[in-house]
């Protein structure tokens, strides 16, 4: 059985979401943010769209609300 880990990403202005990866890719997602963070800075476009950042990972998440506007598949 697969094993999920959570990233709770969050663009400015916007409410924070939640992906739900495979454990064992989790990680290279949140490096690939950083690095895509850290690329943006050398962009030379006028006008580069937002990028949501990794603020945190977890192994559980149990959604207490039974709908959420920002996340509407979670029911429960």
């Amino acid at each position: 059985m697969s094993k999920f880990k959570y990233a709770i990403l969050h663009l400015q202005n916007a409410a924070p979401a939640a992906v739900e990866f495979p454990a064992t890719h989790l990680y290279q997602l949140t490096a690939l943010h950083q690095r895509l963070h850290k690329e943006l800075t050398k962009l030379t476009a006028k006008s580069v769209p937002p990028l949501a950042e990794v603020v945190a990972e977890c192994e559980g998440l149990e959604p207490v609300a039974r709908r959420c506007a920002s996340c509407p598949a979670w029911t429960t």
